[in-house]
């Protein structure tokens, strides 16, 4: 599939531009070790441990950010079933590449995964009136996890979820049933 192949894409481009994707200079240590959790989490991924080489992944990003390891951690998520993440991850990996570079393959992949789930616009009003984000005291709870202030945009999956705000002393529940592929404001 694509995603395989992205995979395989980031793996020969991380080698040949590694310095090139750094967001900060992580050590010569800190890289050795990146590099090896990075190989460990190839190893698991091609065992199909796909959780395990999420987390090897993930350890080897914190320890060196390094925008093209975002690729494997999204492909990951895609193999669990954790699309809303995948969405994001993906996102933050497009939002990190130099200008220029080309993303088509990977943008194919966030389209195709964008129609698995729903992308949801959450506002609270005062008086009709979207509350901005510096002055929002709105809390948003989805599904019973905090997911932070509104207006908040978040990429969740399709089915019968509950959204809850609460400001100034009021609480406001609202059930909603999303599609996928859908856009909605809340």
């Amino acid at each position: 599939s694509a995603g395989r192949c992205v995979g395989l894409v980031c793996m020969l481009f991380l080698t040949a531009n590694n310095s090139l994707l750094f967001a900060r200079q992580p050590t010569t240590a800190m890289k050795q070790e990146a590099d090896e959790f990075f190989v460990k989490g190839q190893l698991l991924f091609k065992a199909g441990k796909h959780h395990e080489a999420l987390q090897a992944f993930q350890l080897a990003y914190e320890i060196a950010p390094n925008v093209g390891v975002l690729i494997n951690i999204a492909i990951c998520y895609r193999e669990i079933g954790n699309v809303p993440k995948a969405v994001s991850t993906l996102r933050r990996y497009l939002a990190g590449m130099p200008k220029g570079s080309d993303t088509s393959i990977v943008e194919g992949e966030l389209a195709e995964l964008l129609t698995k789930v729903v992308e949801v616009e959450v506002v609270c009003l005062r008086d009709g009136v979207p509350l901005k984000q510096e002055e929002n005291i709105c809390r948003i709870r989805i599904d019973g996890v905090a997911r932070g202030r509104a207006p908040l945009s978040v990429v969740l999956k399709p089915g019968l979820r509950e959204i809850v705000a609460q400001w100034e002393g009021r609480t406001v529940t609202r059930k909603v049933a999303l599609s996928a592929g859908e856009q909605t404001s809340i």
